[in-house]
């Protein structure tokens, strides 16, 4: 404990009655500065043991036994002096050890406007102590202060002041003062901060810790000793941020290195993003009890009107960067490490999940529900995946790429991807007889990849009821049945391809491109984006495209025709049909009503279509107007 000497009674001293007599049995006691709270003493400068409180002086008015009175550095005291019969002699109030660094005061000051003979004023967000000199007085900017001042007044209690004539209506009246801040650190709000580089811009410390919003900010315990889901919740909470239209979406909450204890947090805001420092290094420990460790989607929060985001379910949410462990959650088929339902747009990037008995758990690593569309996981540890709908709203477009999982389960799903995927099971039968299983899937796809399993009688995947292509690329280094085998493979239809040579070849390539969007005929039409891009896969002759359009304008005019994506990066094999693997759907942000389309692709183009039942063009009516936004992701087949 930084211990430094008192000023009152702090070594050798003698303490004496109002008649000079030795204070014999005198009570000396120590308080927090303004109160009546006990502060507690010291009996010598390592600040270890303490004085009794209060001190009671020996025969000759001095401080027993070291006959000194240590201080604890930075805290301000207030000393009472009594005789032994309690009757009060001295008071000595914000007292601080001598040599103390506490030395640090705060500037306050306050602005009113006088209305015509006003003489007294109440200060509202200050207070000043009268009679002490700290109070500053200016009049439309001229210093009232001393002898001859034109407008003398009086300290009339902390918070009023009273001039002894009337001010002229519409004088500026400016309070000031100044406060010794209660620790011996000063306030970050004062202390300025000036960035390293040219041009930069002083801010200070406060908002400039603020940029970063921590979950240490609101009291989560980094050790993983306490349950830190209040503390967590809040933070997502009181991330809120975006700008103009957009007001009201998330932040980033940063969780420095460490262990947290948690469990069922909620992502409140769409754009809302959660980062660990590294992945390793963030812990998020499931505690006994929670459903899951992290959900999206599936909660309401309703946005103001005007706000492109009400009355959608759209997150897209960021996590990154962090260990999951979900040993303790719950252990049913809907208790997950991350669940996501109900949102669409979401990515998941560098993230382990961990379990201590994951091949006997019911619960699942990573759960994709109903309602969930264009997900991109990638570079993910996740051992068992599960995406499942009860209903029609089955998830859509979920792209996973090299991720590293044991047995994924897909039922009742559209559009689902796995690129370079590593499926391993080390364990003879630890994760059943299959590594994926996919039941009434429209349009799956499995490029490329590692594929392994210790028993040489378990299968890569079970089918049943998949519409659309399988597609199997990868390199089997492990006894499969058959190499890349297929088990229960009745109702398959559409193309498929499984490919068992394993020493064959397929030509990798990702790059970017640049999407066009146009109508068949624009005639006066035009179509401008605040932003556009485009990303590929290529693997053998399947290309997987991503695009995207935001903020665009929509004007209206004489196009006709059908609206069309052109630009494709590769030429695709087949024209005038859907894209190859049935009819995946791609989602459209703006308008709801248009939230699921069609592709068929042609060349180079591809044409949208309306999915409801009639398959239709998209006409000039249907996106008229600013701030839509169009993204989506679909794979062809082009010419090799």
């Amino acid at each position: 404990m930084a211990v430094n000497l008192s000023p009152v009674g702090g070594v050798a001293a003698q303490f004496f009655n109002n008649n000079g007599v030795p204070l014999s049995g005198g009570k000396l006691f120590t308080y927090s500065a303004g109160t009546t709270t006990p502060a507690a003493t010291y009996t010598s400068s390592l600040g270890v043991s303490f004085h009794t409180n209060p001190i009671v002086l020996d025969a000759a008015g001095r401080v027993p036994n070291s006959g000194e009175i240590w201080l604890t550095d930075g805290v301000i005291y207030k000393f009472v002096l009594k005789d032994s019969n309690d009757v009060l002699i001295a008071t000595y109030d914000n007292i601080t050890g001598i040599n103390s660094n506490f030395v640090n005061f705060t500037a306050q000051q306050e602005i009113q406007t006088a209305t015509s003979g006003q003489t007294v004023f109440t200060l509202t967000t200050m207070q000043y102590q009268p009679g002490t000199n700290s109070l500053t007085v200016y009049v439309d900017g001229v210093n009232q202060y001393g002898p001859g001042a034109q407008y003398a007044y009086v300290e009339t209690s902390s918070t009023v002041v009273t001039f002894a004539s009337g001010l002229h209506v519409g004088a500026s009246v400016k309070f000031t003062t100044t406060i010794q801040t209660s620790g011996n650190a000063t306030d970050a709000a004062v202390v300025s901060y000036t960035p390293p580089f040219t041009d930069s811009v002083t801010t200070n410390v406060e908002d400039k810790l603020a940029e970063v919003l921590s979950v240490l900010d609101f009291g989560a315990d980094p050790t993983g000793a306490t349950d830190s889901t209040t503390a967590i919740q809040n933070a997502i909470d009181a991330a809120e941020g975006g700008y103009g239209a957009y007001a009201g979406t998330g932040r980033t909450v940063y969780f420095p290195t460490g262990v947290y204890l948690c469990g069922d947090l909620e992502i409140k805001f769409t754009g809302q993003r959660l980062a660990g420092e590294s992945k390793y290094g963030t812990w998020l420990i499931g505690k006994s009890g929670a459903e899951c460790v992290i959900k999206v989607g599936g909660i309401d929060y309703a946005y103001p009107v005007g706000n492109p985001l009400r009355n959608t379910n759209r997150r897209e949410t960021i996590i990154e960067n962090l260990t999951i462990d979900y040993s303790n959650i719950d252990n049913d088929t809907e208790s997950a490490g991350i669940r996501y339902q109900s949102s669409y747009g979401n990515s998941l990037r560098d993230v382990v999940f961990e379990c201590t008995d994951e091949r006997t758990k019911s619960s699942w690593a990573l759960y994709f529900g109903e309602g969930c569309y264009t997900t991109v996981v990638e570079s993910v540890t996740a051992k068992r995946i599960k995406i499942y709908s009860p209903t029609a709203d089955a998830p859509t477009t979920l792209t996973f790429i090299g991720v590293d999982s044991s047995y994924v389960d897909i039922d009742n799903a559209l559009g689902i991807t796995f690129l370079q995927p590593i499926m391993q099971s080390r364990v003879a039968n630890d994760y059943g007889t299959y590594r994926m299983k996919v039941v009434n899937c429209n349009s799956f796809t499995a490029i490329g990849g590692d594929w392994e399993d210790d028993n040489a009688a378990n299968y890569m995947y079970y089918f049943d009821n998949v519409l659309g292509n399988v597609v199997s690329m990868g390199n089997a280094t492990s006894p499969f049945q058959g190499g890349y085998a297929v088990y229960g493979a009745s109702g398959i239809t559409g193309k498929r391809l499984l490919q068992d040579d394993k020493t064959r070849q397929f030509e990798y390539r990702e790059g970017t491109w640049t999407p066009v969007l146009s109508w068949s005929d624009p005639g006066t039409s035009t179509i401008v984006a605040g932003s556009r891009g485009g990303t590929y896969v290529k693997n053998g002759n399947l290309v997987t495209c991503s695009f995207y359009f935001d903020n665009a304008t929509f004007t209206n005019g004489t196009a006709t025709g059908s609206l069309n994506l052109t630009g494709l990066p590769f030429t695709a094999a087949t024209t005038g049909t859907d894209v190859w693997g049935g009819t995946p759907t791609l989602q459209i942000g703006y308008p709801t009503s248009l939230q699921s389309i069609l592709v068929t692709i042609s060349t180079s183009t591809a044409t949208f279509r309306k999915n409801d039942g009639t398959g239709g063009a998209i006409v000039v009516a249907d996106v008229s107007g600013s701030g839509k936004f169009l993204r989506g992701t679909f794979t062809y087949q082009c010419v090799n």
